[in-house]
């Protein structure tokens, strides 16, 4: 009996809850990595190649009646591609999009265990900040003795600073060229005119 494949071309859709969430724990399973080298294919040189989604659902069963044609060649000559070269490249598109719809729905599932364990880390972290501070005003030596830690702590004070210090630069900045835009509307506005010249009439 053929496998089944999904006919779904696009990220699997997946019922969301407001109900509080925990991460599970790291799976066993090694996600594959992609051969070294590889690059993916430009995609103007994919137009066209896309198959549609009726097309995936019947290539299962197209490989099965492409194999078992049996007066292939007398129906169709010898011209046409062989029917197991057909059958072999199929089958093998058909996997490959059963791999890529398996990655997209465990894709959207790391993506939201990642989201729910770093909200997690980070809930408890923010318990243990204003501890941490006040122990580190007592003992600073802490701050020394646990730099990454510290600097965890300080790494929201630090974009906060780094994000002020590009807000005044471009507010100055913008400041500067209005005046200077101002400045040069204001020395157009004082330059004198310059009078049209006339044209002497000779009488005649």
């Amino acid at each position: 009996m053929p496998t089944s494949v999904p006919a779904s071309d696009s990220t699997p859709s997946v019922p969301t809850s407001r109900v509080p969430h925990t991460s599970h724990g790291l799976p066993e399973r090694t996600t594959p990595v992609p051969p070294e080298g590889f690059v993916p294919p430009d995609a103007r040189d994919m137009l066209g190649s896309h198959p549609r989604l009726a097309e995936v659902a019947h290539a299962a069963a197209v490989v099965v009646e492409l194999r078992s044609f049996s007066d292939y060649d007398a129906t169709f000559g010898v011209t046409v591609p062989p029917s197991q070269r057909i059958a072999e490249l199929l089958d093998v598109a058909r996997k490959w999009r059963m791999h890529r719809d398996e990655a997209a729905a465990w894709n959207t599932y790391v993506r939201a265990q990642d989201a729910l364990a770093w909200k997690q880390a980070l809930d408890l972290l923010d318990e243990l900040k204003p501890a941490y501070k006040l122990a580190v005003g007592q003992k600073p030596a802490l701050a020394t003795t646990y730099p990454r830690l510290a600097t965890f702590f300080d790494t929201h004070k630090n974009i906060a600073e780094r994000a002020s210090v590009t807000k005044k630069t471009k507010k100055k900045e913008k400041a500067a060229e209005a005046a200077a835009q101002a400045q040069a509307t204001e020395a157009v506005s004082l330059a004198p005119s310059t009078p049209k010249s006339t044209q002497s009439l000779n009488p005649r």
